[in-house]
């Protein structure tokens, strides 16, 4: 897997997983800001500042871009009941749309619909 590169000052410079992680992934990026995750021993949703410095997020295991301004809004509110969720779409007006499930999530799930972070239904 080839590392992402983001575009600053005339040069290409990659993207780089925290100690303890790799494979980085990148979802979104906004003035600088980049959204994503990495892979470890459990996966980390991630934003890396404009000097490229990876900080964890709370509460997931990859970050979608849901912007306010400059900066990440907020991150999912766990829908209804489940164990596991996941975003996997992101649409204008801040709606992302991803699946929820109490088995392993990537055994699949209900679809979840959120907006501005919170589940709708």
């Amino acid at each position: 897997m080839t590392a992402p590169f983001r575009w600053k000052d005339g040069n290409y410079r990659p993207v780089s997983a925290p100690d303890g992680y790799s494979g980085p992934r990148v979802s979104a990026i906004r003035n600088g800001v980049v959204l994503g995750g990495a892979f470890g021993s459990q996966n980390q949703a991630l934003r890396w500042a404009p000097k490229g410095i990876a900080e964890p997020l709370p509460g997931g295991d990859y970050a979608l871009g849901l912007w306010r301004g400059n900066r990440a809004a907020r991150e999912l509110r766990r829908p209804g009941r489940y164990a596991e969720w996941r975003s996997s779409h992101a649409g204008d007006g801040g709606t992302i749309f991803g699946i929820a499930s109490n088995s392993p999530i990537d055994e699949g799930g209900v679809p979840v619909l959120w907006h501005l972070g919170y589940p709708v239904g």
